[in-house]
Protein backbone atom coordinates (compact mmCIF):
# COMPACT_ATOMS: atom_id res chain seq x y z
CA UNK A 1 0.00 0.00 0.00
CA UNK A 2 1.88 2.95 -1.35
CA UNK A 3 0.94 6.81 -1.65
CA UNK A 4 -2.42 6.71 0.58
CA UNK A 5 -4.54 9.11 2.70
CA UNK A 6 -5.77 7.35 5.17
CA UNK A 7 -7.65 10.27 6.73
CA UNK A 8 -10.17 10.22 9.41
CA UNK A 9 -11.67 6.99 9.39
CA UNK A 10 -14.76 5.89 11.60
CA UNK A 11 -12.81 3.69 13.76
CA UNK A 12 -9.59 2.24 12.83
CA UNK A 13 -7.91 3.44 9.61
CA UNK A 14 -6.01 0.27 9.19
CA UNK A 15 -8.00 -2.51 10.97
CA UNK A 16 -6.08 -6.25 10.79
CA UNK A 17 -6.17 -7.06 14.36
CA UNK A 18 -6.09 -10.63 14.32
CA UNK A 19 -3.19 -10.69 11.64
CA UNK A 20 -0.18 -12.49 12.65
CA UNK A 21 3.30 -9.93 13.40
CA UNK A 22 4.70 -11.93 10.26
CA UNK A 23 1.59 -11.31 7.82
CA UNK A 24 2.20 -7.45 9.12
CA UNK A 25 5.69 -7.89 7.99
CA UNK A 26 5.03 -9.04 4.99
CA UNK A 27 2.73 -6.24 3.93
CA UNK A 28 4.55 -3.14 1.67
CA UNK A 29 3.47 -0.09 3.04
CA UNK A 30 5.06 3.53 2.62
CA UNK A 31 4.70 7.07 1.40
CA UNK A 32 1.10 6.98 2.91
CA UNK A 33 0.09 10.08 4.60
CA UNK A 34 -1.83 8.89 7.81
CA UNK A 35 -4.45 11.53 10.31
CA UNK A 36 -6.80 10.98 12.84
CA UNK A 37 -7.09 13.31 15.25
CA UNK A 38 -8.69 10.75 18.00
CA UNK A 39 -8.79 7.17 18.53
CA UNK A 40 -6.14 4.42 17.14
CA UNK A 41 -5.44 4.92 13.82
CA UNK A 42 -3.79 1.66 13.31
CA UNK A 43 -4.97 -1.71 15.04
CA UNK A 44 -2.95 -4.86 13.76
CA UNK A 45 -1.15 -7.97 15.49
CA UNK A 46 -2.85 -7.21 18.66
CA UNK A 47 -0.98 -3.72 18.87
CA UNK A 48 -3.02 -0.08 18.30
CA UNK A 49 -1.56 2.81 17.34
CA UNK A 50 -2.75 6.37 17.43
CA UNK A 51 -1.47 9.62 15.78
CA UNK A 52 0.71 10.41 18.40
CA UNK A 53 2.62 6.89 18.55
CA UNK A 54 3.30 6.63 15.10
CA UNK A 55 6.84 6.71 15.41
CA UNK A 56 6.45 3.61 17.72
CA UNK A 57 4.72 1.97 15.22
CA UNK A 58 7.62 2.27 12.10
CA UNK A 59 10.30 1.49 14.73
CA UNK A 60 7.93 -1.73 15.65
CA UNK A 61 7.52 -2.96 12.47
CA UNK A 62 10.27 -1.30 10.15
CA UNK A 63 7.51 -0.18 8.18
CA UNK A 64 6.96 3.38 6.32
CA UNK A 65 10.25 5.23 6.51
CA UNK A 66 8.86 7.58 4.03
CA UNK A 67 4.95 7.91 5.66
CA UNK A 68 4.25 10.85 7.56
CA UNK A 69 1.32 11.80 10.14
CA UNK A 70 -0.80 15.35 9.41
CA UNK A 71 -3.01 16.78 8.16
CA UNK A 72 -3.57 16.50 4.31
CA UNK A 73 -5.27 19.79 4.07
CA UNK A 74 -8.38 18.64 1.30
CA UNK A 75 -9.74 21.29 -0.64
CA UNK A 76 -13.07 20.78 0.91
CA UNK A 77 -13.95 17.58 2.72
CA UNK A 78 -17.15 18.49 4.39
CA UNK A 79 -18.47 18.46 0.74
CA UNK A 80 -16.13 15.02 -0.15
CA UNK A 81 -14.15 16.95 -2.10
CA UNK A 82 -10.45 15.41 -1.45
CA UNK A 83 -8.75 17.41 -3.90
CA UNK A 84 -5.73 18.32 -2.39
CA UNK A 85 -5.25 22.26 -1.89
CA UNK A 86 -1.82 23.99 -2.83
CA UNK A 87 -0.43 23.88 0.91
CA UNK A 88 -1.07 20.01 1.25
CA UNK A 89 1.98 18.16 2.59
CA UNK A 90 0.99 15.12 0.13
CA UNK A 91 2.21 17.58 -2.66
CA UNK A 92 5.12 15.88 -4.74
CA UNK A 93 5.77 13.31 -1.45
CA UNK A 94 4.50 9.94 -3.45
CA UNK A 95 6.45 7.31 -4.86
CA UNK A 96 6.58 6.69 -8.56
CA UNK A 97 4.49 3.71 -9.39
CA UNK A 98 4.16 4.02 -12.85
CA UNK A 99 0.91 5.65 -13.22
CA UNK A 100 0.03 8.04 -15.61
CA UNK A 101 -3.32 8.98 -14.27
CA UNK A 102 -5.04 9.85 -11.31
CA UNK A 103 -8.63 8.98 -9.79
CA UNK A 104 -9.96 11.72 -12.05
CA UNK A 105 -8.03 11.14 -14.98
CA UNK A 106 -5.54 14.15 -14.52
CA UNK A 107 -2.12 13.48 -15.36
CA UNK A 108 0.83 12.14 -13.25
CA UNK A 109 3.15 14.19 -11.88
CA UNK A 110 1.86 17.38 -12.24
CA UNK A 111 5.37 18.82 -9.98
CA UNK A 112 8.42 17.13 -9.09
CA UNK A 113 7.20 14.00 -8.32
CA UNK A 114 3.54 11.37 -7.58
CA UNK A 115 1.38 13.12 -5.18
CA UNK A 116 0.35 10.95 -2.27
CA UNK A 117 -3.50 10.38 -2.55
CA UNK A 118 -5.98 9.97 -5.16
CA UNK A 119 -5.90 12.89 -6.96
CA UNK A 120 -3.09 15.04 -8.34
CA UNK A 121 -2.47 18.31 -7.49
CA UNK A 122 -2.99 20.57 -10.87
CA UNK A 123 -1.15 23.86 -11.36
CA UNK A 124 2.03 23.17 -8.89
Amino acid sequence: MRNNVFFEARGNAFYAPTWTPEQINALTMDHNLWYQAEGTMIAAASENYSMLTFADYQGARKKEPHSRVADPVFENPAQRNFRLAATSPCIDAGMDLGYKADYGQGIIPQGKGPDIGAFERKGV
